[in-house]
């Protein structure tokens, strides 16, 4: 029985591997960031994709191998964001919420960085953890270096290490991605950066 595939989509064989894995990696982050990662098989994947799941081994060992791929992905995107704008003649705040915008607004709405690296700490192997801890020091590495420009032009303060603001920021954008009730709330999503840079910068104290 030939293997299904979705409407419109060229067979398996006249697809480029590249695209074929960029489209398993896309389909597979979404799927997993919509059910979380115990609940979605490879089978589902690959039947979303329309491939069969014989052919999806071919690019990825193992369920694990490609929530590593996914989070790797998803961070690298983030880093990526960082640095474009990192030697941008922009201001520490536009830097910010530049980068802010990217992981709030333009990635999937339900990828939540803190809930997959709590997957990958509990179903991840050895190898698959080292790829994911990699991935993510390259992203708070750029974020450092974005604070530490900020520090160094007297917009960020100077009596905190950059890479705990870095570390602070990264983690502060983490906790509102995923909250729709927060962008259905808000009258603009677009609102959200703004606000929390905002927050990073200023903090809630009253003045």
């Amino acid at each position: 029985m030939a293997p299904t595939r979705r409407r419109g989509r060229p067979p398996t064989d006249v697809v480029a591997q590249g695209e074929r894995r960029s489209e398993i990696i896309a389909t597979a982050q979404q799927l997993f960031t919509q059910s979380g990662y115990a609940a979605v098989s490879l089978g589902q994947i690959a039947d979303e994709v329309g491939v069969t799941k014989s052919a999806l081994y071919n690019h990825f060992a193992s369920k694990e191998a490609l929530y590593a791929e996914v989070v790797c992905s998803l961070m690298a995107s983030i880093a990526e964001a960082i640095r474009r704008v990192a030697d941008a003649p922009l201001s520490t705040a536009e830097r910010l919420r530049e980068i802010a915008g990217h992981a709030l607004v333009r990635i999937p709405v339900r990828s939540r960085i803190d809930e997959m690296m709590r997957d990958v700490a509990e179903h991840l192997s050895t190898e698959e953890r080292a790829l994911v801890t990699t991935a993510h020091g390259q992203m708070l590495d750029a974020m450092t270096a974005v604070m530490q420009r900020g520090v160094d032009a007297g917009e960020l303060r100077a009596d905190l290490p950059a890479d705990f603001l870095a570390t602070s920021f990264l983690m502060l954008v983490s906790g509102y991605q995923g909250h729709h009730h927060i962008r259905e709330d808000a009258r603009e999503p677009e609102q959200l950066p703004d606000r929390v840079v905002s927050l990073f910068l200023e903090g809630a104290g009253r003045r």
